[in-house]
């Protein structure tokens, strides 16, 4: 049996252990050169070959039988019926579990907004203050300032002050961090468009930084929800149809 380079143990902990697991069956159709028609090894071998439980290799590849790419037949096994288009196919996969992840994210983030804002210290609104002035500098010569936007985020973030929280939520944006990774491949036609949607929500941290100071939560709320929106707006660029309505 063909082996995958892929260890299902190095690809993170923050995703879906089955989504993880569909990724690498897709890895494995395409480096196997595995065609429309054939077989897949059994659930047993392939959770041999992962270290995983079958259980997660059957939610896996109902997975991917609900994506149309794969097809189970009772007594016979699962068979390749779609094209397999890596980045593509990662996309469809992962993108269902982002827009959930998502909707978590900003449930938790609105809360900790909630709770820091009548607290926050002085030193730490002047650090994002000047980090925000710093975002719309980079932004008014048309650069998106991807690193002072993780560093104003982190700061925020470190000044609630439940570890566990901020893991979770960090955790979660790294995962965004992955999906962006396949999103911009497939965006690539409507690069403009992406680059000014993202360049739109940076003056929005220095209002809110400004909200933050005045200790009006309602209004950091208000500000936080827009910057939501354009987020929203970004990431259903590719496919309209997708974008949450619950957020």
């Amino acid at each position: 049996m063909a082996k995958l380079k892929t260890n299902i143990a190095q690809l993170g902990s923050t995703r879906l252990l089955y989504s993880r697991i569909a990724d690498s069956i897709c890895e494995y159709i395409t480096e196997n050169k595995i065609g429309i028609g054939e077989k897949l090894p059994s659930e047993r071998e392939l959770a041999v070959m992962w270290g995983v439980s079958r259980s997660s290799v059957r939610e896996a590849i109902r997975e991917l039988e609900n994506q149309g790419l794969l097809s189970v037949e009772a007594g016979r096994g699962s068979f390749v019926i779609g094209e397999v288009s890596d980045k593509s196919m990662m996309f469809k996969i992962q993108k269902r579990n982002f827009f959930e992840q998502f909707e978590i994210k900003t449930v938790l983030e609105e809360y900790m907004l909630k709770k820091i804002t009548p607290v926050i210290s002085e030193e730490v609104l002047s650090q994002l203050e000047h980090i925000a002035k710093q975002m719309i500098t980079m932004c008014d010569n048309g650069i998106f300032p991807q690193e002072l936007d993780n560093l104003f985020h982190k700061i925020l973030l470190e000044s609630y002050g439940n570890k566990e929280m901020i893991n979770l939520v960090e955790n979660m944006i790294h995962v965004f961090g992955e999906y962006n990774d396949v999103y911009f491949h497939l965006c690539e036609g409507v690069v403009n468009e992406t680059n000014q949607t993202i360049l739109d929500t940076i003056p929005y941290h220095l209002d809110m930084v400004r909200m933050m100071r005045a200790r009006n939560v309602k209004e950091v709320i208000k500000i936080y929800r827009k910057i939501i929106e354009l987020d929203i707006q970004l990431y259903s660029m590719v496919n309209p149809a997708d974008q949450k309505e619950t957020l």
